[in-house]
């Protein structure tokens, strides 16, 4: 066998050898991404997520897990999370990296205050009765309304001239039936001004002694999603402050810097 035969032959059994280590390798990393256990917060969870209308924050959508809540407010550009077993809530903007937290049962600032400043009616604690069994969008779904001594009442004021033809005269509800945390129906009836009852509220609609209605809060889309548990977190590396109107640099002092804190006026990005 001549010279060439040789290095032809040397060279085809390192390459074999090389082929064999390079296909080892693969096999092995294939066997090794298998085997490598998913962080917890990267698992896929499940979760339900709801997209609303707020009378008072414009649209948001709401992200629902067994054991955490998180709410995205478009127009202001913040978002309120919180989880068990405390349920804390914790109101951040992104971009600003700031964060407001309050407890559960003593929400202030951007989750409750408007309310009363704005001089609105306070509908968390009005009384509502069950009425029909419904659907909601393929959901089983449990009708609400105020009771008939309400607006009765409601009426009679009027026509004593204690309040006016714009004041509350009845409420109209409806809450999915699923499954939801106490925790998580405390703080969705304290954010968004609404009776405190069974299931999640998709729809409440408010009727004023003059027959005008105000869509209070309405749902257009509920359904099942995968998240996971890092979504459903804060970044660690935001600064605390302590009133919700720093996360858009509006003073809380004023009823006007409060409403644009609601609804948003293109500053949330600066």
């Amino acid at each position: 066998m001549g010279r060439t035969d040789i290095c032809a032959s040397c060279c085809r059994k390192v390459w074999s050898k090389f082929s064999l280590f390079v296909l080892s390798l693969v096999i092995c990393s294939g066997h090794w991404a298998v085997a490598l256990p998913v962080s917890d917060d990267k698992k896929q969870i499940d979760a339900l997520l709801i997209k609303q209308t707020s009378f008072y924050y414009g649209d948001h959508t709401i992200y629902l897990t067994r054991d955490a809540f998180k709410d995205v407010f478009e127009k202001n550009g913040t978002i309120s999370i919180a989880r068990a077993p405390d349920w804390n809530v914790v109101t951040f903007n992104p971009l600003k990296k700031l964060f407001v937290e309050n407890p559960k049962n003593s929400m202030s600032g951007l989750l409750l205050k408007p309310f009363d400043l704005m001089g609105e009616n306070n509908i968390h604690e009005k009384a509502v009765i069950p009425t029909a069994v419904t659907t909601f969008k393929g959901f089983r779904a449990q009708n609400y309304a105020s009771p008939s001594t309400f607006s009765r009442h409601a009426r009679q004021l009027y026509s004593e001239k204690k309040i006016s033809s714009s004041d509350l005269g009845r409420i109209d509800m409806t809450n999915v039936l699923v499954t939801i945390n106490d925790g998580q129906r405390a703080i969705l009836a304290k954010m968004f001004d609404l009776p405190l009852k069974p299931g999640l509220t998709v729809q409440c609609i408010k009727t004023s002694l003059d027959g005008s209605t105000e869509s209070h809060l309405l749902t257009s889309l509920i359904q099942k999603v995968k998240v996971s548990d890092a979504d459903m977190r804060m970044a660690t590396s935001y600064k605390k402050v302590k009133e919700h109107a720093q996360l858009l640099n509006y003073s809380e002092s004023t009823n006007d810097g409060l409403l644009k804190m609601m609804i948003g006026d293109g500053k949330k990005s600066r």
